[in-house]
C-alpha cells in the first residue's frame, strides 16, 4: 500500500521499464481517507506519491466515489494537479465483493454529471467513465433485447488483466504474480 516506503529501494531498478507503474488508492482528501484508510494514512500516501513522482516514476492513483467523499473531489484533483500526478483512476462504490453495502451507491444520473465536472476541470490524464443506466432497458420490447443479446453473444471478449502481470509485493517482501 502507499503507507510505506520499503519498497521504494526494490523497484528502483524497474524504473524506466516500459508499462511499470505503481498504483496507489486514496479514497478523497485527508479526513475523507484516513476514515477509510486510518489515521495518518493520506499523509504518508502522499509523500509516498510525491517521492516516487520526484523520481520519474509512472504513479497512478486509483480512487473510489462515495457519496461521503464525492465533494472532495475537487480538493483531490488539484493536489494531484499540484505534485504533477500524471494518472488518475476514479470510479464509482460498486457493491461487489466484500463491499456489499447498497447506501454507499451514488444514483448514476449524478454519477454521469460528476463524471462531466470532472472532465471539464481536471488537467491530467483522468480515467473515468459514465454509467449506463439499465432502466432504459425497461423501454425496450421483447424482441429488441433478443437482439440486443445475441449482438452481445457474438462478440464476446473479455480484458480483465489480459494484456498486464500484476505484482503483489507483501511487507516481508514475498512477492506473488498475477497474470
Amino acid at each position: 500500500n502507499g503507507t510505506t516506503d520499503f519498497f521504494f529501494f526494490f523497484i528502483l531498478k524497474y524504473k524506466d521499464q516500459k508499462n511499470f507503474h505503481i498504483q496507489f488508492s486514496i479514497d478523497g482528501n485527508r479526513e475523507q481517507n484516513d476514515k477509510i484508510r486510518g489515521q495518518g494514512s493520506f499523509n504518508k500516501t502522499i509523500n509516498n506519491l510525491e517521492n516516487l513522482i520526484s523520481h520519474n516514476f509512472n504513479a497512478v492513483v486509483s480512487t473510489t466515489v462515495t457519496p461521503a467523499n464525492i465533494n472532495s473531489m475537487d480538493e483531490l484533483c488539484n493536489l494531484f494537479e499540484s505534485i504533477n500526478l500524471k494518472r488518475w483512476k476514479v470510479s464509482p462504490f460498486l457493491p461487489y465483493g466484500r463491499a456489499q453495502d447498497y447506501e454507499n451507491l451514488i444514483p448514476t444520473k449524478d454519477w454521469n454529471e460528476f463524471v462531466k465536472h470532472m472532465i471539464s476541470i481536471a488537467n491530467l490524464s483522468l480515467g473515468i467513465r459514465t454509467l449506463y443506466d439499465f432502466k432504459k432497458l425497461d423501454l425496450l420490447s421483447d424482441l429488441d433485447l433478443r437482439k440486443l443479446e445475441e449482438q452481445v453473444a457474438k462478440n464476446k471478449s473479455c480484458n480483465c488483466g489480459r494484456r498486464n502481470q500484476k505484482i503483489f509485493i507483501s511487507k516481508r517482501f514475498f512477492i506473488r504474480k498475477y497474470k
